[in-house]
């Protein structure tokens, strides 16, 4: 974090900083863990998951298949992060 301190970059001095890290392994395969015990999912109270306040009943459906469909949607739109990043520093008071 010392290359972002304030003595370095007074511009960032006060403001949140936030790192992004992607790591790749090279050609090694990591095949996880096997679970031994537990369940694979935490368990899910059917009656809070289905829960919804009265005026908020018709904001659209809550289907797994709908999940689906709005993930897929974002996936094809293809952001790249830096586009994202230069487009908001404009917005975004120094």
């Amino acid at each position: 974090v010392g290359p972002f301190g304030s003595d370095r970059c007074p511009t960032l001095n006060g403001k949140p900083k936030l790192f992004f890290l992607q790591a790749c392994r090279g050609k090694r395969f990591d095949g996880g863990v096997e679970a031994t015990d537990g369940t694979a999912v935490p368990p899910i109270d059917k009656a809070a998951g289905d829960a919804r306040a009265k005026d908020q009943e018709n904001l659209g459906s809550t289907d797994a298949q709908d999940d689906d469909q709005l993930v897929n949607k974002m996936l094809k739109m293809d952001l790249d992060v830096t586009d994202s990043f230069a487009s908001s520093r404009s917005k975004v008071p120094s």
